[in-house]
């Protein structure tokens, strides 16, 4: 890969992510199988451009061949280079979340022996039933079996992004708003691909219209130029509509991700009061233990939101080839 195309794709990157101690993020998905073959494609497609350039004698149409394969080679490596991106991303959140599972798995095991705790006191002064003991000692144990297959998910979290090296040790970060009116797919690979199929065909119908072709194979060519309008319409018309399916995705997650940051901000502030009050004397061990699972939750129900709202953020990218 020439100097100046590394830094191109490089800036681009940096158009999604900008995060000090993200390294391990932003470039692992260097690593990746899928785009190290796109670029070793657009090495092979860079030099067949330099060949061409370099016989001045050569046809005219080789060189605006290779420089269109080159074109969808690069278009082909960015989307590469995101989809590479959204793997490691998806990764990173799916061990945030399982983290978070985890802390509010212990928490409600504390709340749950509490409460068993108390239904056992009351149960020697009479003031409850013993089916509501049972009950207060099952839930206990199925928060014990619960956290139990938390911490089981949580290892195989750890497993899958064992591949990418260090967390990052900076908070996860919310990714930024899109303006996703400005959308096309202009840019996505198999729309180029498709267009490229199309220019081939019509040069081919072009080429066919002197003496040396024969009518039947003009009429051959003339078929392959319609299947090939229609395939580029109907590569459009899907491609269409998976951006539009994006795009309410995107929307969707930004929403939730909105009102899950309310959620915690709510939570939190109950927490710290309960914390406050518990310090006074005024609520129980139990009630402020409650206040704790509340937050905890929130914070679970925050976490999957960042994880959608970026993987819905790549999949803009992703829809569009990369470019908005």
């Amino acid at each position: 890969m020439s100097i100046q195309r590394r830094q191109l794709v490089i800036v681009l990157l940096s158009l999604l992510i900008v995060i000090p101690g993200w390294a391990a993020l932003d470039d692992a998905y260097q690593r990746d199988a899928d785009f190290v073959a796109a670029t070793h494609a657009v090495q092979t497609a860079e030099d067949d451009v330099s060949k061409a350039k370099a016989d001045p004698d050569g046809p005219a149409l080789t060189l605006l061949r290779v420089n269109e394969r080159l074109q969808y080679a690069h278009a082909a490596e960015k989307l590469a280079s995101y989809t590479a991106k959204a793997k490691i991303y998806q990764a990173y959140t799916d061990l945030l979340v399982a983290q978070r599972q985890v802390a509010l798995s212990q928490v409600r095991q504390r709340l749950a022996q509490l409460q068993y705790q108390a239904a056992q006191v009351k149960s020697q002064l009479g003031a409850v039933s013993i089916q509501e003991l049972t009950q207060a000692k099952d839930t206990a144990t199925r928060a014990a079996v619960a956290l139990a297959v938390d911490r089981s998910q949580l290892v195989g979290a750890e497993l899958r992004w064992k591949p990418y090296g260090n967390l990052p040790t900076s908070p996860t970060p919310q990714p930024a708003v899109l303006d996703v009116k400005a959308c096309s797919i202009d840019n996505s690979p198999t729309v180029i691909k498709a267009q490229m199929d199309l220019s081939e065909a019509q040069r081919a119908v072009d080429l066919a219209q002197g003496p040396d072709t024969a009518p039947l194979d003009r009429a051959a060519l003339a078929r392959t130029l319609a299947t090939s309008e229609a395939a580029l319409h109907n590569i459009a018309r899907l491609q269409t509509e998976a951006l539009d399916l994006a795009v309410r995705r995107y929307q969707t997650a930004r929403e939730n991700l909105a009102l899950a940051q309310g959620g915690a901000d709510i939570s939190q502030n109950a927490l710290l009061t309960a914390q406050k009050r518990f310090a006074a004397g005024a609520i129980s061990q139990l009630t402020e233990t409650e206040a704790e699972v509340a937050k905890l939750d929130s914070m679970l129900i925050l976490e999957k939101a960042v994880a959608e709202a970026w993987s819905a953020h790549f999949g803009i990218f992703q829809a569009t080839g990369g470019v908005l």
